[in-house]
């Protein structure tokens, strides 16, 4: 789940530049005195968030974990249970996860508090998944791999984020085995995804459904794949220099789609720009979408479907 954990980096990072644009009209102490709530939840793991207080974005200070934070989940307005804090080897500052993985259709209310700090509050919908269906994928040569799925979309309105990635690995220098070093993006083509797609992190592209009318559609392409160092799953500013013996098993495409919440697809489409300007995120001063009450970050839902598909030779 690194994957994930790296998102929930990204939120944080993004609503600290969004504290940073608003210190100049608020007032700065007020600024760096807030709860910061960040969890974009999914179908594959329970329940969770990140829990933290701001601070002004050039500050040399670290992120700082409200460990001691009452946090609170509700599941339709009903009182589910009190989310419990616990740290992770992937995610430093650690997260407040609860027991249960979320319902789809659901929505779900989180409330922290914290001694000092205005209690912060979030709705978060868990969207309803759809189907992938009716996928091939055949080598063309030249690193290029004919494409083609099903996307069976719902019949209220929905949003989407598709992504596609061979898994690397590299061999362990005395015994050869494979090391497992998770998801290397490949590139989509724009001309495949449907009308007014938005370029985003990771080689994928965020759309609505305007048009598909809940109707099932078809998505096909040739997606492109380089060296696993060209083609790495890394957010701007990553370093790369430790993938250069990392192996593509271009035996297995990964078709990975996930069904945002509205909140979701405004997050990421309000990152969009600089990512589809070939600019960095962190550069530009528009603001970043969050719906947390008396506090700041993005609590809401996405689900996950994904496939693992045969490469035919």
């Amino acid at each position: 789940m690194n994957y994930y954990k790296n998102t929930i980096f990204f939120l944080m990072v993004c609503f600290l530049c969004q504290s940073c644009y608003k210190e100049l009209k608020l007032d700065l102490s007020e600024e760096a005195n807030q709860i910061v709530l960040n969890g974009l939840f999914n179908n594959t793991e329970p329940l969770s968030a990140t829990v933290t207080k701001s601070f002004i974005f050039y500050e040399d200070v670290k992120i700082e974990a409200l460990e001691n934070a009452e946090v609170v989940i509700y599941e339709n307005e009903v009182f589910k249970e009190n989310m419990v804090y616990q740290k992770t080897p992937d995610l430093d500052i650690g997260e407040f996860t609860a027991s249960f993985y979320p319902k789809t259709g659901a929505n779900y209310r989180i409330e922290a508090s914290a001694n000092g700090l205005t209690t912060a509050s979030a709705i978060g919908k868990m969207p309803a998944g759809v189907d992938l269906s009716n996928t091939s994928v055949q080598y063309g040569g030249d690193n290029a791999y004919a494409f083609s799925f099903t996307l069976n979309d719902l019949a209220e309105k929905n949003y989407y984020y598709l992504k596609m990635f061979f898994n690397g690995y590299e061999l362990d220098s005395l015994t050869q085995e494979r090391i497992d070093r998770g998801p290397f993006v490949v590139e989509i083509p724009e001309s495949a995804i449907p009308n007014k797609a938005q370029r985003y992190v990771r080689n994928g592209f965020i759309f609505k459904d305007d048009g598909l009318n809940g109707q099932a559609i078809t998505i096909s392409g040739i997606a492109k794949s380089g060296e696993a160092y060209l083609s790495a799953a890394t957010f701007p500013g990553e370093s790369k220099a430790h993938l250069t013996n990392v192996i593509l098993d271009t035996s297995k495409l990964y078709i990975h789609l996930q069904t945002l919440s509205e909140d979701a697809y405004k997050f990421y489409s309000s990152n969009a720009g600089p990512i589809q300007n070939d600019s960095d995120f962190l550069s530009e001063s528009s603001t970043v979408y969050g719906n947390v009450e008396d506090g700041l970050g993005l609590f809401s839902g996405i689900y996950i479907s994904e496939v693992g598909v045969t490469v035919e030779q």
